[in-house]
């Protein structure tokens, strides 16, 4: 399976054009995400505010799965502001 995008309007974009929504002419308007029905989808480096973690989401990272223990969350699991889930 491809990989999943999502519109980001971190970047201003005054292109009206027809091709101002396309991803292949305009790759910074774009972002990859998980796809949601993944329980744990891998977890990805922040760009950041606008893409941090919220307090709950859930990352798999290391071989180990992760849940945000706060909002605003840019910190990669392991080192701080994540709670190590063991089942």
């Amino acid at each position: 399976m491809g990989a999943t995008y999502f519109l980001s309007l971190r970047s201003p974009n005054t292109n009206n054009t027809n091709n101002a929504w396309n991803l292949n002419s305009n790759g910074n308007l774009w972002a990859v995400t998980s796809d949601p029905a993944e329980e744990w989808p891998a977890w990805s480096p922040p760009l950041g505010a606008h893409d941090a973690y919220s307090a709950g989401d859930k990352v798999s990272h290391n071989g180990k799965h992760w849940t945000s223990a706060m909002d605003g969350n840019v910190w990669e699991p392991g080192t701080y502001g994540w709670d190590e889930i063991t089942e």
